[in-house]
Parts: C-alpha cells; structure tokens; sequence
C-alpha cells in the first residue's frame, strides 16, 4: 500500500480501488490531517472502539479526510480515516436519513483489499486482521 496517494479528487484504497475524497464536498466545512484533531460527535465511541482493536496489531488510525455539506434536510458528513501504511480504512458515509447512510472497513489480508461493515468488523476483528 505504501506510494499510493491522493491524487486530485480521488483517494486510493489499492490500485484499482477509489473513492472521492470527502475533502472534495467539504462546502460547509473540510479538514485533512491528523486524526487527533478532529472530533468524531456522535461516531466517537466507534472510532475509540476500532482505536483499541487495531492498537495490538500497531495498526491505529492516524490521518483523516473529512467533508461536511448539506444535504436535502440535514447536514451530512463523510469521512476517510487510514493506518500509516494504508492497510486498514475506515470510510463513514451519512445519508439523509437518520442512522442511515454507510460505515465501512477496508482492510488488506492475504495481499487483497476487502471490504466490511464496522459493527461487523468489530464483532470479530481477529478474523480480519490475523
């Protein structure tokens, strides 16, 4: 995963894996950088949950790319949070509805990026990362 990059509009999860980067529909508000500056409001106990999990692998989450815009009826957020060496991603999602939206891991094993749900994720974190 090492020498990926964000190049543009796009953020690399592998070679042939892309997202747009949240920095890019951040109107109301963006931030990239370190991951301890920004707070997760009401996505906080996630992020402290996947912070201890991924800790024993030395796999914490470091840096984020967030974007904050309005949507029809809300305020919506989407963040990207990774690893230093991009090996584990943690991408939110907001959708208009309340609780809705998506919350997904992606992690490399076995030289693959897969891709999961976070609560499912948090189940069993030792089936993805061992």
């Amino acid at each position: 995963m090492e020498g990926l990059s964000e190049t543009g509009r796009y953020i690399y999860i592998s070679p042939k894996m892309k997202v747009i980067n949240p920095v890019h529909n951040g109107t109301l508000y963006h931030y990239e950088g370190s991951i301890e500056n920004y707070n997760f409001r009401h996505q906080q106990k996630n992020y402290e949950r996947l912070q201890e999990i991924l800790e024993p692998y030395g796999k914490r989450l470091t840096y984020i790319y967030v974007g904050k815009f309005m949507g029809d009826r809300r305020e919506k957020v989407i963040f990207m949070a990774h690893n230093g060496d991009r090996s584990v991603w943690w991408r939110k999602y907001e959708s208009e509805a309340e609780g809705s939206g998506q919350n997904w891991i992606y992690y490399e094993k076995d030289g693959s990026i897969n891709q999961i749900k976070t609560t499912r994720f948090m189940e069993n974190p030792q089936n993805y990362l061992e």
